[in-house]
């Protein structure tokens, strides 16, 4: 439903192509390398903690893509997990209206987060983001993803200063919960 909506709104926007990867159902885009006697004693504790949740192989999956900082650092991927199990109605009709715009593997813009959040907030009749606008549609739009940043080197002086350019959704912790 929001989808229809979107595309006659998104005629107007000019974001950047994206570059689409086709990945299957639960973004398991490769295989997992780990087993479990492979785990150290930290990953197997998360590993306990997700197996209540996930079956093994999307358990172990987010154990071996899990960063030790950034957007899919284990304290954000747990806190996203914890978010999405406790999540009320209305937030839940909220993130899967902002789930039917996105695709795993896909590159998203800034442009695009900003365009397709605000949209759907509008939809919903919520108030939208006017605080730390990029910062707030981020974490809106990827709040049940693990996601990676995709960077371009700008040259800067005599130093290369690298850019986030995109976010690309890499698997859906709802998958399963």
């Amino acid at each position: 439903m929001l989808l229809e909506n979107q595309n006659s709104a998104q005629a107007g926007y000019n974001g950047a192509p994206s570059n689409e990867v086709v990945a299957n159902s639960l973004g398991l885009n490769e295989p997992t390398p780990l087993t479990i006697e492979s785990l150290s004693n930290l990953q197997l504790e998360r590993y306990y903690w997700l197996s209540f949740l996930y079956k093994d192989d999307v358990a172990m999956h987010i154990i071996s893509n899990a960063t030790s900082h950034g957007m899919d650092s284990w304290a954000m991927v747990s806190q996203k997990i914890t978010t999405i199990s406790d999540m009320d109605t209305d937030s839940t009709d909220y993130y899967n209206g902002l789930e039917e715009f996105m695709t795993i593997g896909k590159v998203y813009g800034k442009g695009e987060i900003i365009h397709t959040v605000a949209f759907v907030r509008k939809e919903m009749g919520l108030k939208p983001h006017d605080k730390n606008i990029l910062k707030s549609c981020v974490a809106d739009f990827f709040a049940r993803h693990m996601v990676r940043a995709e960077f371009s080197v700008v040259p800067e002086g005599s130093k290369d200063k690298p850019e986030v350019i995109g976010y690309v959704p890499t698997f859906n912790l709802n998958c399963q919960l």
